[in-house]
């Protein structure tokens, strides 16, 4: 389930995309890999219009069924453990 509103940049690769999450107000960096059953959600909260979910560097793997939720900063080239 991917918002339209969220913004995916160049390279984005999902390997079994099966259960994946991309919310709103998310931004995907560049060439970054994403496993099966990934969130990238907010916290529920109202942010009264501000961002709500994570942002992703470039060139980051997220591991399978890793949750990472509100208005966070991944840097570039981070590696996100499964399940994490």
């Amino acid at each position: 389930d991917m918002h339209p509103g969220a913004i995916i940049k160049a390279g984005l690769f999902l390997d079994h995309a099966h259960g994946v999450v991309i919310g709103e107000t998310a931004v995907i960096g560049e060439r970054t890999t994403m496993l099966h059953g990934v969130t990238l959600g907010g916290t529920g909260k109202d942010n009264c219009g501000k961002r709500r979910h994570p942002t992703i560097g470039d060139d980051c793997v997220i591991g399978a069924g890793s949750t990472i939720l509100g208005d966070i900063m991944i840097g570039d080239r981070c590696v996100i453990g499964a399940q994490a």
